[in-house]
């Protein structure tokens, strides 16, 4: 099965709903997008995702997060 494939049938189990973000947030996320070669949703799933591994492992303060560019990691 391919990526986007496997992304796809992950993307349908998922639950969609909406979010109000401040236009300067959402403008640095679409950066963050752009250079991690991701869609801007694709990209805030892989944000919270790693901010959820952290929280899981202890670091319960948001300031302590620690989020590394795609580009410095393989998927």
């Amino acid at each position: 099965m391919d990526t986007l494939r496997c992304y796809s049938v992950y993307m349908e189990r998922g639950k969609r709903f909406s979010i109000r973000f401040p236009l300067d947030l959402l403008e640095t996320l679409k950066q963050f997008a752009q250079e991690d070669a991701r869609s801007i949703n694709g990209e805030m799933i892989w944000i919270l995702g790693e901010y959820a591994k952290q929280r899981k492992g202890g670091k319960h303060h948001a300031q302590s997060i620690q989020v590394s560019p795609v580009s410095e990691h393989h998927h």
